[in-house]
């Protein structure tokens, strides 16, 4: 069975905040399924105090479903063991637009369909980074 209307949105969300919530909400009209999926990147390091969200729910009749850790295998065979053809990506400024731009190429030349959401406004500066490192989580 082909998921054609299921997609992944892959990161380590490290921690997950509100800015991806905002991705997840307008990725939700578009799809009727989403996977949140947290892979491990071996060169990044988890902060385990932060909680990643493992409830599904419904979301604009999309259903969201947490994946919670994936180690050692790539969002490549990831989406190709669960039939998924579609990958959600967020951008909140030009520099992301530049990163994304290049991690697309790489998910079309694999077959898959990258979909950049911009996220709004009010999440721009918003980052796990700048949370890790004590800034505000929302």
């Amino acid at each position: 069975m082909n998921n054609n209307n299921f997609a992944v949105f892959p990161g380590s969300f490290n921690p997950f905040h509100d800015g991806h919530r905002n991705i997840i909400e307008q990725a939700s009209k578009l799809f009727s399924k989403i996977y949140v999926v947290r892979f491990i990147n071996p060169n990044k390091s988890i902060n385990k105090s932060y909680e990643f969200i493992v409830d599904s729910y419904k979301l604009n009749d999309c259903e969201i479903v947490f994946v919670p850790e994936i180690q050692n295998c790539s969002v490549f065979d990831w989406c190709y063991n669960n039939d998924i053809n579609y990958v959600i990506r967020g951008i909140r400024n030009q520099i992301d637009a530049n990163y994304e731009y290049e991690v697309c190429k790489v998910y079309k030349e694999a077959g898959l369909y990258p979909i950049i959401f911009m996220a709004d406004p009010l999440f721009k500066d918003l980052s796990s980074t700048i949370i890790r490192n004590g800034g505000n989580l929302n």
